[in-house]
């Protein structure tokens, strides 16, 4: 993967992980799944907290803990 050990990298195992796709993610959250894409693929480098909170809440991810792995890179 490309993008791998990047947030939006990181963003889209964890949405893998749970199963979930884009279209179901859209539901719950009631964000667009062409932001969610873009923002998997690094297209938006920096979300809102908002989106990074709702995202990680969704998919049990500890938001700090990705932002702190992520500035390492």
């Amino acid at each position: 993967m490309e993008n791998q050990g990047t947030m939006g990298g990181l963003l889209k195992e964890a949405r893998l992980g749970m199963k979930y796709t884009l279209r179901y993610v859209e539901g719950v959250t009631g964000i667009s799944n062409g932001y969610i894409s873009h923002v998997e693929s690094d297209k938006v480098k920096h979300p809102s907290a908002y989106t990074l909170y709702v995202l990680c809440e969704l998919y049990g991810v500890d938001m700090m803990g990705l932002i702190k792995s992520t500035l390492k890179n």
